[in-house]
């Protein structure tokens, strides 16, 4: 959506570290309505225009799958078109359903999902033809971070750990599932770590937190390198920490640089994606594909925060009702 056309965000959140930091993170940011501790909506003229320019945000939460309902509802009494989701796999379809039942899913609304849920997950997935999950996933988006993108040349660091990863084996296989390792789980005695089903084996949607494990990884080995002498071993995790905030290098997933502010990558390093969801009916059952519609070009500044979105060639984004015309911010009154 252009910006001009985005006044309204309602945000269903997980009531857990992850959901409640990043709902607090988009009240936050410059672009969105401000924080307030008092629980009031403080929020900010992002460009000078006067109240029209406000973009307000409001969410509601849950703690468990019973208190879903609940605050699907909080969001549909406000009357807003755009909403996003903070949550899990595991809570899609009752978030989705219920989202459809309280009228705030479905032609003329935009959802958009996070991390929590990946494209993964929809690809692939089959509902019944017109029943409210194949309704309600029509049109959705989903924006995470990508752990980099393949290149022709096939020559980046992504594509050599891709490529590396799906020449699944039973030796690669064994691998990833730590068989041997001492601890084990409840699937199997020799297994401490249980990869999903063929996630090696998908060229189109490798899990991006993949590519990010085995960066982080790296880094903190890296650091330690950096740390430890003969003479000098490394004295504690702090100083760990420390050197692992100041390390760069070029990774699997691009450019890797660490904000020492907020101990995350800094966003001009990383490359963020955006999916949409289209389902198409064959009969009575309605296959969905998660395609990516858009992307960021990272910065080549080391300290940058600056991302800047690029469409992919030849995508546009579909909405809930089959066109790539952004619903009105709130519903229109009737004369």
């Amino acid at each position: 959506a252009n910006d001009e056309e985005l006044r309204y965000i309602g945000v269903l959140y997980k009531n857990d570290a992850f959901g409640t930091a990043y709902y607090l993170a988009l009240k936050e940011s410059e672009y969105f309505g401000v924080y307030s501790k008092e629980g009031g909506v403080s929020q900010k003229d992002v460009s000078g225009g006067g109240d029209d320019q406000i973009i307000r945000v409001e969410g509601a939460h849950f703690n468990t799958p019973e208190g879903i309902d609940t605050a699907v509802q909080v969001l549909a009494k406000k009357g807003f078109r755009v909403f996003v989701g903070i949550f899990y796999t595991k809570d899609y379809e009752q978030v989705m359903e219920s989202a459809y039942k309280y009228g705030i899913a479905g032609p003329g609304y935009v959802w958009i999902l996070t991390d929590g849920v990946g494209p993964e997950y929809l690809n692939g997935r089959s509902f019944p033809a017109g029943s409210p999950l194949a309704i309600a996933s029509q049109g959705l988006g989903m924006i995470m971070a990508h752990g980099g993108m393949r290149s022709k040349a096939g020559d980046s660091g992504y594509d050599r750990i891709i490529r590396s990863l799906t020449k699944e084996t039973s030796k690669t296989v064994d691998y990833v599932n730590c068989v041997g390792h001492p601890k084990s789980n409840s699937l199997n005695a020799s297994i401490y770590y249980q990869a999903r089903n063929s996630f090696l084996r998908d060229l189109g949607l490798i899990p991006p937190e993949l590519v990010f494990y085995y960066d982080s990884i790296i880094a903190f080995g890296l650091a330690a390198c950096d740390l430890h002498t003969p003479i000098s071993p490394i004295s504690d995790g702090k100083n760990l920490m420390e050197a692992f905030l100041q390390k760069e290098f070029v990774g699997a997933s691009g450019f890797i640089s660490i904000d020492p502010k907020t101990h995350s990558r800094r966003p001009g390093s990383a490359v963020f994606a955006a999916y949409n969801a289209q389902g198409i009916t064959d009969g009575n059952t309605t296959s969905f594909t998660m395609d990516i519609v858009c992307l960021t070009v990272p910065a080549n500044i080391t300290n940058s925060t600056d991302i800047t979105w690029v469409d992919a060639p030849g995508k546009k984004f579909y909405y809930s009702d089959n066109t790539t015309v952004f619903p009105y911010p709130l519903p229109q009154i009737a004369n």
